[in-house]
């Protein structure tokens, strides 16, 4: 465990200001340099020897080799409270660091390389055979228990633990690693984001089958149900974690016949071995498999860190079993034990190999591009962003709010049951930018990297969630706008229903160009309920300016043309976007706007 090191901001600045001018380097750097010191009680000079002052391509800031311990720690600060600060640097190291630092496990200068990467690499060369755990420190001014149950550091820690084998090749034999996120913050205490991996073992009476290919594995065997209640009792949602949906059909079996099947067994109408017939299996990934004989004819497989590729709802549907029958609790558990399905267990280090097999997988069902795009890391930072900031659950991945009892939302501090979805808020943010003609072609901007990254820009993280939530809320009101538009315009706009998603992209920008938008922001960003004034709010936007801009921008002679014609394809578009908000600008003074 971490002794703990409490060190104010104040410090930092006192310390910065009087040993900029010799050391150089940033703030975060004399928070690296004040931990050593306080940490292991050390001086100065020899903690400045540990410090990366100005930062370096590993994004490692300091370590310290401890040899009592024979632990190798590597730090990284932020003076911040911000969790997801850790995202890139950890990516970094992950991508950079690890494979740099133990690329040589004899010592060598390269030309170029940083004083401080040298004495990093001689200090791990110097104590090779001394040195028997790495463990990663974060360290930052906030609280670690939100950086544990963090889905973006959490996918970023796999990341970087799948580097391991780096260090181990390095070292000749097995290092434990350990990743741990800690706060000098005395109130807040410390959190550990599990020193020691989760291992499960599964008893098999005969050998599993393993096929392997160019780096990748696959070994069959059969598993209890229980042995998958159990991992996604421990787990929670990360068991889902490489799933790219949630609750969806499950080959021929479905959420009610795997309940009467499992309620069948329970009372012995029919025996446990008929459930492995009728279920098609789950697939699994897991970090490390291994198989381990105990004898001659038994054999236990180790799993390390597992996720369901394919199975989210036989193991839903186990759990609310388990939960509908509190009271024959052990019994029902004692039952599971019984039950086996076959499961598959892929290994690979190739995430896109990973994401092909789940999509192979899940062919009884459609899978649309933007299922694909579920676990994204910009995706995971959204989520983190409403939950944390807002408490509104955002649905990345399809069908996964519907399984969610009252209870999960309250563990994850949800408000209501009400959610932003993936899809819906593509969908919002090219009404935002004027790209009307896309938002009717959403499998193309999931397809497409340039579209893709144009819609789900990196710095919308970085902005008041509220805002998003507050232009999310624009769609569903849509008609209530358009029908207030036909209200006062007669059967002069009886087109407007067909071009609904260019009324989209004119209201937000009615919102953002109103003087009380930040107003608005904090009267109406907060949740998904539509507020009466809300409302009120859109149809002011609707029959005071987007009837006039509409009507103006209509009554040009190309454009009576194609009303004439019921040509509405080309009204449609981003460039009757652009007239329309020419008009906007000449009569109201709108600019385009973004957030």
């Amino acid at each position: 465990m971490s002794a703990t090191v409490l060190i104010e901001n104040g410090e930092i600045n006192e310390t910065y200001r009087g040993l900029c001018s010799q050391y150089r380097g940033r703030k975060e750097d004399y928070f690296a340099l004040l931990y050593l010191m306080k940490r292991f009680k050390i001086h100065i000079e020899e903690a400045a020897s540990h410090v990366s002052f100005g930062g370096n391509e590993c994004a490692i800031d300091s370590f310290y080799y401890e040899e009592a311990t024979r632990n190798l720690f590597l730090f990284q600060f932020k003076c911040s409270d911000d969790h997801l600060l850790f995202k890139e640097s950890i990516e970094r190291l992950a991508l950079v660091g690890i494979q740099r630092v133990f690329a040589d496990s004899s010592f060598r200068e390269y030309e170029g390389e940083s004083d401080f990467l040298t004495r990093l690499r001689r200090c791990i060369v110097d104590n090779k055979r001394g040195i028997e755990r790495i463990t990663v420190h974060p360290v930052f001014n906030g609280d670690p228990l939100r950086a544990e149950k963090s889905r973006v550091l959490e996918m970023v820690r796999e990341y970087l633990e799948s580097k391991k084998y780096n260090i181990d090749s390095f070292f000749g034999r097995e290092v434990e690693m350990i990743f741990q996120v800690i706060s000098s913050k005395k109130a807040v205490g410390h959190a550990f984001l599990r020193s020691q991996s989760p291992v499960y073992s599964i008893p098999c009476a005969d050998t599993p089958m393993r096929v392997a290919t160019q780096g990748n594995e696959l070994i069959v065997t059969f598993v209890p149900l229980g042995t998958l209640h159990g991992m996604h009792a421990d787990l929670g949602d990360r068991f889902f974690e490489k799933n790219i949906r949630c609750g969806v059909s499950n080959g021929k079996m479905t959420k009610h016949e795997i309940k009467n099947s499992l309620k069948r067994i329970l009372a012995s109408e029919e025996p446990a071995e008929n459930f492995t017939f009728y279920h098609n299996g789950v697939t699994l990934t897991a970090q490390q498999v291994e198989l381990k004989n105990n004898n001659s004819k038994h054999h236990v497989l180790a799993m390390t860190e597992p996720r369901l590729l394919n199975g989210v709802q036989t193991v839903k549907t186990i759990k609310k079993f388990v939960d509908e029958n509190k009271r024959q609790r052990g019994k029902v558990l004692e039952m599971l034990d019984k039950v086996r399905v076959m499961m598959r267990i892929v290994r690979s280090g190739e995430e896109e190999f990973l994401k092909r097999v789940t999509i192979n997988n899940n062919r009884q069902n459609p899978i649309m591009p933007w299922n694909l795009r579920a676990n994204d890391l910009i995706q995971l930072h959204l989520e983190e962003l409403f939950k944390d900031k807002l408490g509104i659950y955002y649905e990345r991945r399809e069908n996964s709010l519907e399984d969610l009892t009252d209870e999960d939302l309250e563990e994850m501090n949800i408000a209501h049951r009400k959610a932003i979805r993936l899809r819906n808020l593509a969908q919002t943010l090219l009404a935002l930018h004027g790209e009307i003609e896309r938002i009717s072609q959403m499998k193309q901007v999931f397809e497409s990297e340039k579209w893709y990254a144009s819609t789900f820009r990196v710095k919308y993280l970085e902005v008041d969630p509220r805002k998003l939530v507050l232009l999310y809320k624009v769609h569903y009101r849509l008609p209530a706008i358009v029908k207030q538009i036909q209200f006062l315009g007669y059967e002069k706009y009886d087109y407007l229903g067909k071009l609904r998603n260019l009324v989209w992209g004119l209201a937000i920008q009615g919102i953002l160009n109103d003087e009380k938008f930040d107003s608005y922001v904090q009267t109406f960003g907060n949740s998904l309920i539509i507020e009466a004034n809300f409302n009120i709010l859109l149809k002011n936007i609707a029959s005071l300016k987007l009837r006039f801009i509409l009507g103006n921008t209509f009554g040009e002679k190309k454009y009576r043309d194609y009303l004439r014609d019921a040509k509405y394809s080309f009204l449609k578009t981003k460039t009757a976007f652009s007239d329309c908000m020419e008009i906007a600008r000449r009569q109201f003074g709108w600019d385009k706007k973004d957030i």
